[in-house]
């Protein structure tokens, strides 16, 4: 997986059909968490900091989600990007389970 990938118009939106409840009690594992922690930073210290601290990318440990932060939101947010903020989506790089270690790993930071 390369450390930062250019945007693609070719992606199709992803939708994360796994239902949250199993998300959930799959996020807790830390088996996953430190999944995540391994992609995050291979994939995301350029923007978001070592810690999540943000850089030009927004604070991840902080309070203020701007497309919610349950598990399942936090997928689709990874796996779809934010263009107009300079986020590519991931979708196009990381499966599915990637995108939910991610997502543990980002609900690792809050608190």
């Amino acid at each position: 997986i390369a450390l930062h990938h250019e945007p693609s118009a070719t992606v199709p939106h992803y939708h994360e059909t796994r239902d949250e409840a199993q998300l959930r009690e799959q996020a807790r594992q830390p088996e996953v968490i430190a999944r995540g922690r391994q992609l995050f930073a291979r994939n995301c210290t350029l923007c978001h900091g070592t810690l999540g601290q943000g850089i030009t990318g927004p604070n991840l440990r902080d309070d203020h989600w701007l497309k919610g932060s349950d598990v399942r939101a936090l997928c689709e947010s990874i796996a779809n990007g934010n263009p107009a903020k300079g986020m590519a989506p991931w979708s196009a790089v990381l499966p599915p389970d990637d995108l939910l270690a991610l997502a543990a790993y980002l609900g690792s930071l809050q608190g």
